[in-house]
């Protein structure tokens, strides 16, 4: 089985797919990627090099098992939502996240699939601004089989 050990953290996934709307001071925007970095534990859509916008949340120390997991924001270990490098909202963070983990075996590779949902995410910053989001996401890749 895949472990976060198999993971190449700074590697693309093979394919994927993010879509997140935000609110921020009224302003509603979107954030669509087609970038997420492979990884079990972790759901990162990098920091886009034009503006900065990404989003950084860790599982730990709740962890992605196969099948389907449901965290709360406030419990996991940390929630980023970066609008650019230099504004961070990471605190008080608040919402659902929901992954469906799946393990799909072929002959050379265990093919991994995460994908899911973002339901009522807010996060502030260090002078209180609220930041509301909300999304989903897909992303794969493969792991080759030990022998």
């Amino acid at each position: 089985m895949p472990t976060a050990e198999d993971n190449s953290p700074q590697a693309d996934a093979d394919h994927a797919l993010a879509e997140f709307e935000y609110t921020l001071k009224g302003n509603r925007l979107k954030l669509t990627s087609r970038r997420i970095i492979r990884d079990i534990q972790r759901l990162i859509i990098p920091t886009d090099e034009v503006n900065g916008l990404g989003i950084s949340l860790t599982y730990s120390p709740k962890r992605v098992e196969e099948g389907n997991n449901e965290f709360n924001l406030s419990e996991i270990s940390k929630v980023i939502f970066m609008l650019s490098p230099f504004e961070e909202y990471d605190r008080a963070p608040s919402g659902t996240i929901e992954v469906k983990y799946q393990i799909i075996p072929e002959p050379t590779v265990d093919r991994v699939e995460l994908s899911g949902l973002v339901r009522d995410g807010k996060v502030s910053n260090k002078t209180g601004d609220v930041l509301t989001f909300s999304g989903t996401f897909n992303y794969g890749f493969s792991v080759p089989l030990k022998r």
